[in-house]
Order: structure tokens, then C-alpha cells, then sequence
């Protein structure tokens, strides 16, 4: 599952960039699937169909200054900027930038279309009780869920556009008739960055402060048997790809792992939450 982590994070996905992922997912999954509206659709036996979005926040190339400097502007949920090191690929080619402010300096001199993307640089450093990486927000999901396939039948549905609030499921339900749907994503966990973050795998079933996501009983019935504890949601903002699907009008549930330093370039998750996350997604594939 690491290894499959690590090839994700390299791969470019700031929104526009799908199809350099679409490209090698077969390679990434070990079974059929097709592309709908850049999502990822992959056909199972499982009663869920489980929901993980692949695409990252990230940055895009505003005005060309001369010599491989440009302006920027940010998208998705971005938080501050310092000193950071950017890539991404173009024409085959990999391109690493250093932003510092509002200026990013790339290692090719050439222009690139205006509003090219780019994403953290990807690393993954893995510790002997935790891992840290950019965008475990959300490929580590999407990892567990393709790793998962090697033992479960499920039915898997991998999105683009969340982070930029885009993501389009209308007419998913003709795909994926008559099912539930559990979105996966991260929640910021407690740290100095966001106190009111989670500290342990939770159930959202209220999202957005009660504008977005509401699960239906039973399904937080079913959800209870291997979570607990709620995530409480304090802004509209935390929202995520159940709410698309609620506004659908279909029967949707979050599971929301904590992630420190959600939305940095060295976000950290522990061996353990992942673990456990691999096991209480298994055990949910196997309800009768």
C-alpha cells in the first residue's frame, strides 16, 4: 500500500492535471475500470460503494515575468505560503519550482500556459510510528482502497475536483443503483494548527454545520458498529464528497481520519491510524 502511496503523491492531480494520473492507473489498479467525468469508476459485489477523492490542492502559473519567473495564485483550500519547493510535469517533463510570497521561480526557462498547475514537491518520509508526505489529503485513501482490492470485491469510485468543490456525481446513481455510499476522507487532527481538530478515526453523518452532508439513521447505525465517536462539524467548510452526493439526494456517510498539518507539505498521519483505517474499511466490505 506504501508503494502505491508513494507513486500517487508523485503524480501531479491539482485539478486539469487528471489525465497524467488516468494514464498510468493501469498500472496503479489490479482490476477493469472506466473514466466518467474524470472520475474513477471501479464495479464490485460490495454492498457500499466507497468514495475517495484523488485530486490535491495546489498551485497555478498566473503572469510570466522572463526567465522562468511567474506570479501565482492558489487553488483549493490553500493555507500560507513560505519558502516551498512546487513540481510538476509538462511535456513529459518534470518541472520543479520554488515559490517564495506571491513569486514561484521554475527550473525551465521557457513560458508555460497560463494557469498550468503544479503541486507540493513530492516526498515521503517514513518514520518508525508515522509517515509524512504531502497529500495524504486524500491518496492515502484512494491507496487503501486499491490495495483493498487484492482481497475484496468493492464497488470504488475515485473523484476529481473536491478540493476545488467541483467534483461531479450527477448521474451516479445510474452507474451505482440502489446503494449507499461512504466517502473517506481526512480531518485535521489536533495539533497547533487547528485544536479543534480529530484525534482518532471518526464518522461524520452532519456535515458542514448541518448545510451540507446528513446521513440517514441506519447507515450511521451501520457506520457505528466499527466507529464509535462522531467528528463534530464546526464550519460549512468541512464538507466532502458525501455532501455532493447528498445534494444528489443519495444516502451518504463520512469516514474521516486525522491528518496533522492538513493542506501542508509534510502532512503526518501514525502507522496505526492507517492500519486501522485499511481494517475498518475491510470489515464494512464484508456487511452481509
Amino acid at each position: 500500500m506504501l508503494n502505491t502511496l508513494r507513486e500517487l503523491i508523485s503524480i501531479p492531480t491539482v485539478t486539469t492535471q487528471e489525465d497524467i494520473l488516468i494514464d498510468k492507473l493501469e498500472r496503479l489498479i489490479p482490476s477493469e475500470f472506466q473514466v466518467w467525468k474524470k472520475n474513477i469508476i471501479i464495479r464490485g459485489r460490495s454492498k457500499h460503494v466507497f468514495v475517495a477523492h484523488y485530486d490535491t490542492i495546489g498551485i497555478v502559473l498566473e503572469d510570466y515575468m522572463g526567465n522562468g519567473e511567474y506570479q501565482y495564485s492558489t487553488r483549493g483550500l490553500f493555507g500560507k505560503i513560505g519558502v516551498e519547493r512546487f513540481y510538476t510535469i509538462y511535456q513529459n517533463r518534470e518541472v520543479i519550482g520554488v515559490a517564495d510570497g506571491s513569486k514561484i521561480s521554475l527550473s525551465v526557462s521557457e513560458e508555460l500556459p497560463a494557469l498550468y498547475p503544479m503541486q507540493f514537491y513530492p516526498k515521503l518520509e517514513m518514520g518508525k510510528v508515522q509517515i509524512s508526505a504531502p497529500y495524504l489529503d486524500n491518496k492515502l485513501s484512494v491507496s487503501i482502497l486499491l490495495d483493498l482490492l487484492k482481497e475484496a470485491d468493492m464497488n470504488i469510485i475515485l473523484t476529481a475536483g473536491e478540493e476545488q468543490g467541483t467534483t461531479r456525481l450527477e448521474g451516479i446513481d445510474r452507474i451505482f443503483p440502489d446503494r449507499d455510499f461512504i466517502s473517506i476522507d481526512s480531518t485535521s487532527a489536533k495539533n497547533p494548527m487547528d485544536e479543534r481538530g480529530i484525534s482518532e478515526i471518526r464518522y461524520r453523518a452532519v456535515e458542514g454545520a448541518g448545510t451540507g452532508n446528513i446521513a440517514p439513521r441506519d447507515l450511521v447505525d451501520m457506520i457505528k458498529k466499527y466507529i464509535s465517536k462522531e467528528a463534530i462539524s464546526y464550519s460549512i467548510h468541512q464538507i466532502s464528497d458525501a455532501t455532493t452526493l447528498y445534494r444528489y439526494g443519495l444516502r451518504a456517510i463520512n469516514i474521516s481520519y486525522p491528518v496533522r498539518y492538513l493542506h501542508s507539505p509534510n502532512e503526518v498521519i501514525d502507522l496505526n491510524t492507517i492500519q486501522e483505517l485499511r481494517e475498518i474499511i475491510w470489515r464494512i466490505t464484508q456487511e452481509p
